[in-house]
């Protein structure tokens, strides 16, 4: 991903959790106060917003992205604080709601949640508040994950499509470009778009063989697989896509002219 932020421009910043918090130093995103976008979600949008104050960030272009833990806080920031991020990525990750323990989440982990994902997006959808908006997403799953089923991957699917459904104005119907088999230099893969109006908003890639790991990266680090397909570069094809809508709240410039226009026409009548 360095290699990418040198190529193309932009900054990474990597929030790492601490062992105090966690020994396996992964986000608690089975609580349900982080589930609901506290705690550690909190201190995450917390650091993204400190580093767009501090540089000179295209606001309208950040994107969050992660594996495992970090695929199911990535879904928890889409769904809590969409409002802040333009795409993201969840890979080998649990969708948002999947579990409410440790025991549960570990459940959901080999078996896929028991709860209904359209459910938990409407519940989702219900609390939204101005930070919630959807985020176009891609989601990466190896089809040999014996951490995470792959079955997490096609909830986390089914939920983003019924969170659009809820949030969105239009009853325009899902498209689907049906299924594409993409050979790569070691693994094929296979990838699905969901398409609304025309327009791209759900990628969905299962990597054929791969177990619980990064495709693409450093084999010397766990977790990952220097295989090809390159997880980081998938990535950053899909979110560099996206921009976020200008905010429709007024700058101070705008505000001032508003202001001058109201004195105006008050004199004039």
């Amino acid at each position: 991903m360095n290699e990418l932020a040198e190529q193309h421009r932009f900054m990474v910043l990597y929030p790492q959790q601490s062992l105090q918090a966690n020994p396996f130093r992964c986000w608690n995103w089975f609580e349900p106060r982080i589930g609901r976008g506290a705690g550690e979600a909190a201190a995450i949008v917390a650091l993204v917003n400190a580093l767009a104050r501090r540089y000179p960030i295209d606001r309208s272009r950040i994107y969050v992205a992660g594996i495992s833990a970090g695929g199911a806080m990535t879904a928890i920031l889409a769904l809590c604080y969409g409002a802040l991020f333009a795409a993201c990525a969840i890979v080998a990750g649990m969708m948002y709601g999947a579990a409410e323990s440790a025991l549960t989440g570990a459940r959901a982990m080999r078996h896929g949640a028991s709860v209904l994902p359209e459910r938990l997006a409407e519940e989702a959808a219900r609390r939204a508040s101005r930070k919630a908006s959807f985020v176009p997403a891609l989601v990466i799953h190896g089809s040999a994950d014996s951490v995470v089923h792959p079955l997490n991957a096609e909830q986390i699917v089914r939920q983003l499509r019924r969170f659009a459904d809820v949030l969105g104005k239009t009853a325009e119907p899902w498209g689907d470009a049906g299924e594409l088999r993409i050979n790569s230099a070691a693994r094929c893969y296979r990838q699905r778009d969901y398409l609304r109006s025309n327009q791209l908003l759900i990628r969905s890639i299962l990597i054929e063989g791969l177990g619980h790991a990064w495709s693409g990266g450093d084999s010397q680090l766990p977790f990952n697989d220097s295989a090809q397909p390159d997880t980081s570069r998938l990535i950053w094809d899909f979110c560099s896509q996206f921009r976020r809508p200008a905010s429709l709240r007024p700058t101070p410039l705008r505000l001032w002219l508003r202001t001058v226009a109201r004195l105006w026409r008050g004199r004039q009548s």
